[in-house]
């Protein structure tokens, strides 16, 4: 799963991905889709459908919100703290790097 903002940015990332022949990515443009991906709620509730990630690729600064408080999130979570998160971001702020590498 890719938790990306940017069109263009989500653009690139999914044809990477569409790339591999083993691999595929579901882009959420935000965290409450990504949470609601996650927990398999409304339109995501077909598991055979919205396979529940291996992985979990995330912006660091989202519109609206913090890659931080989603890694965070994650990681309380006993449903999902040993799901491996990739923070990918251009972002350069020193404080949410090291609060999402404290976050594990």
């Amino acid at each position: 799963m890719v938790i990306e903002d940017s069109a263009d940015a989500a653009t690139l990332i999914r044809h990477t991905f569409d790339s591999l022949e083993s691999c595929t990515a579901f882009v959420c443009r935000n965290l409450s889709e990504a949470k609601a991906y996650l927990l398999g709620c409304g339109m995501y509730s077909n598991r055979s459908t919205h396979s529940f990630p291996n992985a979990v690729i995330c912006d660091l600064s989202l519109k609206g919100d913090s890659g931080v408080k989603f890694v965070a999130w994650l990681k309380d979570s006993t449903d999902f703290n040993n799901l491996p998160v990739i923070i990918l971001t251009g972002f350069t702020s020193e404080a949410d790097i090291s609060a999402a590498r404290a976050r594990g």
